[in-house]
């Protein structure tokens, strides 16, 4: 990631619609006719009857279609492959996530992707999309993504968690019906830094990663974070890591690793999938 990209930027304000995320998804419910509208009553299972989902956030170094080839988005592909639902930051263009949907299919399920529809960002260097990628056999979009309003701090690292903080609680009081926000991005900070001081303030507020391993394929940095209030978001219960893929298909072997696949790693928990949602 570039210098100037090492601000928040809006990746982590898009992201924030990893919980409305769920922006937008929700569980998919059986094609069965339905007595009441789709936003209302219980939440199925499934139609695959997994038990669970997992959620995740990666940065997937300048994702395009030109600049990976067939074989390398295949290999992006088999490490996203575990995750029923995946946000993206560093979104290049509107043609890869139609070829990494189809190398999805091809690892089994059903998959689509979505992503905003204009690039965002500081300057036209660091502007980007954010997109998802979900299993549409599990999974459905209630709403397609949206950019919130931006504030970029250039050098004032706690303003612009703070900024996070506020971002967070305008979607978490959007709707006091269904208050599961999800928290993902690229924070360029450590796990235990200072700065997330702001966001963890937030009453049950909880940064799922852990001090190691690293969520970038060289070095020992833990920038990618997936954060969210354990009062509503009540189907996590522990389980989250991070994807070491340049370790299981590159043996340890970080340039080709970087190159090919991308400089971080994916970060990931698993939801239990309720029978109805208490939130």
């Amino acid at each position: 990631m570039t210098r100037g990209k090492r601000r928040l930027l809006l990746g982590l304000l898009a992201l924030l619609l990893l919980g409305l995320l769920v922006l937008a998804i929700t569980l998919s419910r059986p094609s069965a006719p339905a007595a009441r509208p789709p936003e209302q009553g219980p939440l199925l299972r499934p139609r695959a009857l997994a038990p669970q989902i997992v959620v995740g956030f990666w940065n997937i170094r300048d994702f395009s279609a030109a600049s990976r080839s067939r074989e390398e988005l295949a290999l992006i592909a088999r490490v996203a492959h575990r995750m029923d639902c995946l946000a993206i930051c560093e979104l290049n263009d509107t043609q890869v996530l139609r070829g990494f949907t189809r190398e999805l299919a091809a690892l089994g399920g059903e998959w689509e992707g979505i992503q905003t529809p204009s690039k965002t960002g500081n300057t036209p260097g660091s502007s980007e999309y954010y997109g998802f990628v979900f299993r549409s056999d599990k999974l459905r979009i209630r709403s397609p993504p949206r950019i919130l309003p931006e504030r970029t701090y250039v050098s004032y690292r706690k303003a612009e968690i703070r900024a996070l903080r506020d971002y967070f609680q305008q979607v978490q009081d959007e709707d006091p019906g269904d208050q599961d926000v999800i928290l993902g991005g690229d924070f360029n900070r450590d796990v235990g830094d200072e700065s997330f001081a702001e966001l963890l303030s937030i009453p049950s507020m909880v940064d799922t990663t852990d001090p190691a391993p690293p969520t970038v394929v060289r070095g020992a940095s833990t920038y990618d974070h997936i954060l969210f209030e354990r009062r509503y978001v009540t189907e996590y219960e522990g389980v989250h890591g991070v994807e070491a893929f340049d370790e299981t298909l590159f043996g340890g072997d970080a340039a080709r690793a970087r190159t090919a696949v991308s400089d971080h790693r994916p970060v990931w928990i698993v939801l239990r999938v309720p029978e109805r949602d208490d939130d």
